[in-house]
């Protein structure tokens, strides 16, 4: 079985939010340092886990620390990763907005989750333009929906 990736786009701050405890071997130092990890529960809402004063506590010893968790669905915009790499072996994931070619034809558009799989186009109403990910060809992600409106057509 293949591990669930996902990133969060902090809607709040708008950036993608990164967890302290992505390097293992981050010490902390000062009585002011704290940590922030993001969980995703079963049901799919963000938890914020945030270990205050971590002073000189690694990152597990940390997280053993339950100061804060809280849910805030409102604050994080979750993208699941596809399973799919684009021609310069970087992972696509949902809301990424990529090109790339379906039977010499050039293909454009936001990759979403419709149905049983993910597709790159768009649903507006009852007008949908759909092409299967898994059937294009070249993909090249040209940015995201949080980070580049302007390329969304």
């Amino acid at each position: 079985m293949e591990q669930i990736k996902y990133k969060a786009w902090d809607l709040k701050h708008k950036c993608w939010f990164k967890n302290t405890s992505d390097n293992p071997n981050i010490k902390f130092g000062s009585k002011d340092d704290y940590l922030e990890d993001l969980f995703i529960s079963m049901t799919g809402i963000p938890y914020l886990h945030i270990a205050e004063s971590a002073h000189n506590m690694t990152i597990e010893q940390s997280r053993e620390r339950p100061d804060f968790l809280t849910a805030c669905p409102s604050q994080f915009e979750i993208v699941l990763y596809t399973g799919k790499k684009d021609k310069n072996k970087e992972e696509i994931y949902k809301d990424y907005i990529v090109k790339g070619e379906y039977d010499r034809t050039k293909v454009e558009g936001t990759v979403i989750w419709w149905r049983t799989g993910w597709y790159v186009g768009y649903i507006n109403g009852k007008s949908r333009n759909l092409t299967s990910l898994d059937s294009l060809d070249n993909i090249e992600i040209l940015g995201n929906i949080y980070e580049n409106k302007d390329l969304i057509k």
